[in-house]
């Protein structure tokens, strides 16, 4: 039974489970009470919920002859439609391998066992887990007088790995719940999960292992070594432990402190850390996502500023060529006036010349001045008409441009 004061509830396969072993159908129904009643409605029709096994993992091991001295691939590779946070490594005398991660390398001296010694075959399982699977704790944890049970276990799985990852003896701030009470309880203890799984399948490969060319220079040489990596190792672990305690404990008094969570059962409170965190991770992906509307915003009005800058300068190109053109038209003008001045004066000064000669040939020359002269203001006038036309067509040709700047 789970109380909720939402009508819409969210579960993981675990939180259906109780006794049953996978793959397994889960029957569910639901009820409600009135906002002004504290009688429960009649149930709901039952609905199946069927919580299905997980694909065994592929254990590739790389390569499968080895000395005590070479060390091995071991590649845990999940299922293509299942996302695996943590891998384990089994020998076939239990002995788990001290590492999650689903590819790692160990030496042929760690994979024998205690009674082996090489040649030998050391049978690997693997298994793999987005969740921890159902386990047994050594030693056990009590509560109450009781034995804390494997779903506990799997419940409270990140609390327990924040003792799992602490030093020898880690101290947590648990709330849980025993008899029906709630209580906190800081406790330490030296916690070692040997995972036996049920629900999770598994997969096995050999690596056979052989005897090391044996030299006693070469044992001394390996044994020194051995030593003095054990000891660099051994520092880095403990710096590794120190800095990873120091952070639990802080995420830990973080979590003991935060007072919206705190008065609630176990269960419960981890369910509203866990809601929690997912709103404040989607919080952190709507100001990504609104950050990134920003620049985008920002990078579509940069880019109408180029485009505006490109046609104002273009616009101001085309001005510029017209203003060339217009004072190119004025200045051939300004020529042709000029030579027409001086072809006037040119024909003042030969009627004043044949003016001063005289002569019989008086009249006939006036005639022909006149006719001249007719000539002259005929072409004179068809000129001005020419120049008219071409204003026109200019004061034409610029209205044009100006309409077409202005659209």
């Amino acid at each position: 039974r789970w109380e909720n004061s939402s009508c819409v509830r969210t579960l993981r396969g675990i939180d259906l489970l109780q006794n049953e072993q996978l793959p397994a159908k889960i029957q569910v129904k639901c009820c409600y009470f009135e906002s002004e009643s504290s009688k429960p409605s009649s149930h709901s029709d039952k609905r199946t919920v069927t919580v299905k096994d997980l694909a065994p993992p592929t254990l590739t091991i790389t390569p499968a002859v080895i000395t005590e001295t070479d060390r091995v691939s071991l590649h845990c590779e999940p299922p293509s439609d299942v996302h695996a946070s943590l891998c384990y490594f089994i020998t076939e005398s239990g002995k788990t391998l001290d590492n999650t991660h689903c590819t790692t390398a160990v030496t042929g001296s760690e994979l024998l066992m205690v009674h082996q010694s090489p040649p030998a075959e050391v049978l690997i399982h693997d298994l793999t887990a987005d969740e921890p699977p159902e386990g047994i704790i050594t030693p056990p944890l009590t509560c109450c007088g009781g034995e804390l049970s494997s779903k506990f276990v799997h419940t409270h799985w990140a609390s327990l790995q924040r003792l799992r990852a602490s030093p020898t003896f880690g101290r947590a701030c648990l709330g849980f719940s025993c008899g029906g009470v709630v209580s906190e309880h800081v406790f330490s203890l030296t916690l070692k999960i040997y995972i036996k799984s049920t629900t999770y399948n598994q997969s096995q490969s050999r690596v056979q292992v052989t005897a090391a060319p044996s030299s006693e220079n070469l044992v001394k040489m390996l044994a020194m070594m051995m030593t003095l990596c054990g000891v660099i190792l051994g520092c880095v672990m403990m710096l590794a432990a120190f800095l990873c305690t120091t952070h639990k404990h802080a995420e830990d008094s973080v979590d003991c402190q935060d007072t919206s969570c705190a008065g609630q059962p176990l269960a419960g409170e981890i369910n509203c850390r866990t809601e929690t965190q997912s709103r404040r991770l989607t919080q952190t992906r709507e100001r990504e996502r609104e950050s990134r509307d920003e620049r985008e915003r920002r990078e579509r009005e940069r880019e109408e500023r180029r485009e505006r800058e490109r046609e104002r300068r273009e616009r101001e190109r085309r001005e510029r060529e017209e203003r060339e053109k217009e004072r190119e038209e004025e200045r051939e003008g300004e020529r042709e006036r000029k030579r027409e001045r001086g072809e006037e004066i040119e024909r003042e000064e030969e009627r004043r010349e044949k003016k001063e000669r005289g002569g019989k040939n008086r009249k006939r020359e006036e005639g022909r001045e006149r006719k001249e002269e007719r000539g002259e203001r005929e072409r004179k006038r068809e000129e001005r008409e020419r120049k008219k036309k071409r204003e026109q067509a200019r004061e034409q040709r610029g209205r044009k441009r100006l309409d077409k700047a202005v659209e």
